[in-house]
């Protein structure tokens, strides 16, 4: 056997998968009639041996996971991630995960709770809290009647705030009949000015209300007096319905001539008001609505008149026989007659006296 025979005879043997092949492949060697495919096939057979072995060993035996900012080298976890590489929760620092802090500053802390007027945020090793403000830092604004509050250093909560001296001024309720004063607790009270106080031109307080005494049904004339429902205040009275307040002063308005169904409405010469309107004055309206003139009268100044027997109203109104005094007068049939000579009228209307007869002194005589 020669070298290169020898060289052919060790590479199929190392190539051969099992003894019984390894000497099949010994003996055609050595008869010179190996076949190419037969060393491809031997070295394929001991690859899949190879692998097949290492996966088994594999699938025996499981790897444990490394701690955090280790990794494998040579299959043992002691090469370290770099610094600042991100782990759970933190960072990588000398192959240790260091957690993130909370904070660095305590303005990147939450605010405290609202109701807390003497918390800050603090940050301490990385971790935000709430601490105390520092004393004397102002938590409170004086008030109405409430002095102002600083923190103690110490509390959380803002003090209490002391009250104002009683009686000091408040904010106004904008009534000019109540005061506006703080009480001992510390509160803005509004107590109602005496009755009678004057709050404006022709008024005055009334259980802390102003009111005009001359207008006001709650307070005609004075606090307390009210007026019947449907009365009205005319000038500090009482007046009823179906009157009006002309000029401060109660007017019926159905009546009265010179205010008739409203206030100045006057009625004219010879009229009179009737239900608030005006009309004239004759024997139906005679001195008042609807009194009307008997048979035979005539309304003279509001008044019936027989003006064919009225010495006063002769004939006409306003006609007086007194002007043949001082004879004996009369009016007869509407004429005026001195009864104290008349033979027609001697002594009395229509009396006539005898032929040759003469009336002296009201009686006739021959």
């Amino acid at each position: 056997m020669d070298g290169a025979q020898f060289d052919t005879l060790a590479k199929a043997l190392s190539g051969a998968g099992s003894r019984r092949h390894a000497v099949g492949v010994a003996v055609a060697t050595l008869a010179g009639i190996v076949a190419p495919n037969d060393l491809e096939l031997a070295k394929s057979k001991k690859h899949t041996q190879d692998t097949g072995k290492a996966s088994a060993e594999g699938k025996g035996k499981k790897k444990k996971p490394c701690p955090p900012c280790k990794k494998r080298k040579k299959g043992k976890c002691k090469k370290r991630l770099p610094d600042g590489s991100p782990c759970t929760g933190g960072t990588c620092q000398g192959g240790s995960c260091v957690p993130t802090p909370e904070c660095t500053t305590a303005a990147s802390c939450p605010a405290p709770l609202e109701t807390q007027l003497c918390a800050q945020p603090t940050c301490v090793s990385g971790t935000c809290g709430v601490g105390p403000k520092a004393a004397n830092t102002p938590c409170r604004a004086a008030g109405d009647c409430g002095e102002s509050a600083v923190c103690d250093g110490a509390s959380l909560d803002c003090p209490v705030r002391e009250p104002k001296p009683a009686g000091t001024p408040c904010l106004s309720d904008n009534n000019v009949c109540t005061e506006d004063v703080c009480n001992a607790t510390g509160t803005c009270t509004h107590p109602g000015m005496p009755n009678g106080f004057a709050c404006g031109t022709n008024q005055v307080c009334c259980a802390g209300t102003c009111r005009n005494l001359l207008t006001d049904e709650r307070a005609c004339g004075s606090c307390g007096r009210l007026c019947p429902d449907g009365w009205n205040c005319c000038g500090g009275t009482c007046c009823p319905p179906g009157s009006e307040c002309c000029a401060g002063t109660c007017r019926s308005v159905q009546t009265d001539e010179e205010n008739c169904g409203a206030c100045g409405r006057r009625c004219g010469a010879g009229q009179t008001c009737c239900s608030g309107v005006c009309v004239q004055t004759d024997e139906e309206n005679c001195g008042a609505c609807g009194r009307r003139c008997g048979a035979g009268q005539t309304c003279c100044s509001g008044v019936c008149r027989d003006r064919q027997t009225d010495k006063n109203n002769c004939g006409t109104c306003g006609n007086v026989c007194s002007i043949h005094a001082p004879n004996l007068v009369d009016c007869c049939a509407g004429t005026c007659r001195s009864t104290s000579i008349d033979e027609d009228h001697c002594g009395r209307c229509f009396n006539s006296c005898r032929f040759f007869q003469f009336c002296n002194g009201g009686d006739c005589a021959p």
